[in-house]
């Protein structure tokens, strides 16, 4: 068969070779069958479509304003463990105690 080659090495070069074939037909077979089944699943009317594309846009915007409901309240806490922080530092300079 080949002239200075092994039996074993072209025996596990098939076997190498049939795996990634298998892998390769796999890989696209299931890539296919995502796109079959996402168009069978697809509204067949126009504004179902956009009712789903507001909706998603809906739901992006209420994740943006609450990262920064988030974000703005963690510097309210952060301002106000700076005001007490520097509160109790003059008070300790100065000697006296808080009272509330």
């Amino acid at each position: 068969m080949y002239v200075g080659i092994e039996p074993e090495v072209v025996e596990v070069l098939k076997w190498v070779g049939i795996a990634f074939a298998a892998g390769f037909v796999g890989y696209f077979g299931r890539y296919l069958s995502k796109i079959v089944i996402a168009k069978a699943h697809k509204p067949k009317t126009g504004t179902a479509s956009v009712t789903q594309t507001d909706k998603q846009v809906s739901s992006g915007q209420t994740d943006e304003l609450e990262k920064a409901r988030l974000k703005l309240e963690k510097k309210k806490l952060k301002l106000e463990k700076k005001r007490t922080k520097g509160v109790d530092k003059a008070e300790k300079e100065s000697g006296q105690t808080r009272i509330e």
